[in-house]
């Protein structure tokens, strides 16, 4: 009996531990409560609500199982801490009824007050409308998770909202919900569905930017007789020679129809969209067209892999050193890279061999890059190893590598030596590609079977 006993207390104190726990929580709820605010201080309440119901019944009948079992010399102690138990929990609970009463009546006085204050006066204004249905619906929402019967304010509200919307929308429900059917809950479904209905066919806005396009009379030549196009099918290259007149290829465009910005047809310079301009003159045309000054010509860069001898005698104008490498890159010029050579030695065997090197200075770079075959022929050792994206001249693929990191020796021709690191790269620079010299000398043949680029 007194092992049932103590069992029985044991359990009954975790429930009083709890009890106590849930009194907490209400003092805090309390505390913080705003009637302003019901959406997410009523779920609450009514947790707690239902929470401490439980634990006041289940407290009660293990009161009544210990007072059974319990010596009656103890028992006026026992039903005095039972009391004070039960007294201090039921006394929360009617703090949070309270709250809940106050919670409805303070919403229904919102919702009333909404009601009252909103007034549609326009079936089109859907705006208005669609926020009264949703203000209505979210007050009824809060009510109904108060616990409040629709049927206390259902009727009342109805009227009211009827009498808040535009004559037209009036019809339109009355139509709708029957006599016997007069309840907010069907009243609000139709005017959910009229204005969807409504919302789906709204006319969308028009788009106030948009420009209408003006025909020229340069489009209508466009028809005429056939031009020669070889100057537009080079690309509108402003070193062509075979049209290298500006008005001559300004009426060419014309005849064909085309813009004099970026020479494409189906439209004007006026209505194009390109923001480029004349680098000459900064104009809005294209450079092939430009009547100003032309900058100093310069030829081509030759093609990988041809003599120094005819390196010097193709650009003797570009003024730059005999061995100058060059890069294609995507740009409208090609990149002139500066070169030099140099004595390469290995530091830590200051004694041992030294080779001639030819160094590219690539101001843009971020590292220094030394082939493996100068590597091993200078016997560098790897100072440690590093993971990089290589991308070589004239490569389009970038390939991650991990590669070692050597420290290499260059000799200046004033006597002071430079020791730096370089990555160990199997190959430095690509064959050059795009770099036709001797095709760029060729005169263009015309052709009218060839269709310019649209």
């Amino acid at each position: 009996m007194s092992t049932d006993l103590s069992r029985k207390k044991k359990l009954r104190g975790a429930h009083r531990a709890s009890a106590t726990r849930l009194q907490k929580t209400v003092s805090e709820v309390l505390i913080s409560f705003d009637p302003n605010n019901l959406e997410e201080i009523v779920p609450k309440l009514n947790q707690l609500k239902t929470s401490m119901k439980e634990k006041l019944e289940t407290l009660k009948v293990l009161d009544e199982e210990i007072l059974e079992l319990v010596d009656e010399a103890n028992i006026e102690e026992e039903i005095e801490q039972c009391d004070i138990c039960r007294e201090s929990l039921q006394l929360a609970l009617e703090n949070v009824e309270r709250a809940l009463n106050t919670s409805s009546m303070s919403s229904l006085a919102v919702l009333s007050n909404v009601t009252e204050n909103t007034t549609i006066n326009s079936e089109n204004n859907l705006k208005g409308l669609r926020q009264l249905h949703d203000t209505v619906q979210s007050h009824i929402r809060t009510l109904k998770s108060m616990g409040v019967a629709p049927e206390s304010y259902g009727g009342l509200l109805s009227s009211m909202l009827m009498s808040k919307l535009p004559t037209n929308l009036q019809l339109v429900v009355s139509r709708v919900v029957k006599e016997n059917e007069w309840n907010l809950d069907k009243l609000l479904n139709t005017l959910q569905q009229e204005l969807e209905a409504r919302e789906r066919i709204k006319v969308p806005a028009t788009n106030k930017d948009f420009k209408k396009y003006h025909g020229s009379a340069s489009a209508l030549m466009a028809g005429g007789p056939a031009v020669s196009t070889t100057w537009i099918i080079t690309g509108g290259s402003r070193d062509c020679t075979t049209v290298t007149s500006p008005a001559a290829r300004q009426d060419i465009l014309r005849k064909t129809g085309r813009c004099f910005v970026c020479l494409r047809k189906d439209h004007i310079s006026p209505s194009c969209k390109s923001t480029t301009r004349c680098y000459s003159c900064k104009g809005r045309h294209h450079v092939s067209i430009c009547k100003g000054k032309k900058p100093p010509h310069r030829d081509p860069p030759e093609e990988h892999g041809q003599s120094g001898s005819n390196k010097s005698k193709e650009s003797p104008s570009l003024g730059t050193h005999p061995d100058a490498t060059v890069c294609h890159t995507t740009s409208s010029n090609c990149v002139l890279l500066q070169t030099a050579r140099a004595n390469i030695y290995n530091p830590d065997n200051p004694n041992g061999p030294k080779v001639k090197a030819r160094l590219i200075l690539d101001g843009g770079s971020q590292c220094s890059y030394v082939s493996r075959a100068l590597t091993g022929t200078l016997g560098l050792q790897s100072k440690g190893q590093r993971s990089v994206n290589i991308k070589t001249f004239g490569s389009s693929e970038t390939n991650a590598q991990v590669i070692d990191v050597v420290n290499l020796g260059i000799e200046t021709a004033y006597g002071a030596n430079i020791e730096m690191l370089a990555f160990n790269v199997p190959l430095i620079c690509q064959p050059l590609k795009n770099q036709f010299v001797s095709n760029a000398s060729k005169t263009y043949v015309p052709s009218s079977r060839q269709p310019p680029p649209s």
